[in-house]
């Protein structure tokens, strides 16, 4: 019981964003080009969604992820997540 408590622990919320955060980064910063990937990463970044360099990262991503192989679901529900919302 104490090992599944210990589990659970780490499943707090926002302790998944944590992880997927720290893979993306390390994707980007061995090169990966994926617009999903691009897109997380501006979309993760804490407190710089305003900022005009992230703004465009984002818009980027996007434009990107428009033109590639992944579902249209997963393109439309990108852009519904639009900068505004978190």
């Amino acid at each position: 019981m104490e090992e599944w408590a210990l589990n659970r622990s780490e499943l707090r919320p926002g302790a998944h964003v944590v992880k997927a955060k720290a893979a993306i980064d390390l994707a980007v910063s061995v090169g990966c080009t994926d617009p999903m990937i691009l897109y997380m990463n501006a979309r993760l970044t804490p407190g710089e969604l305003e900022q005009p360099e992230t703004a465009n990262r984002l818009a980027n991503a996007a434009r990107q992820l428009l033109g590639s192989k992944y579902h249209p679901i997963r393109k439309f529900l990108r852009g519904i997540a639009g900068p505004s919302t978190r």
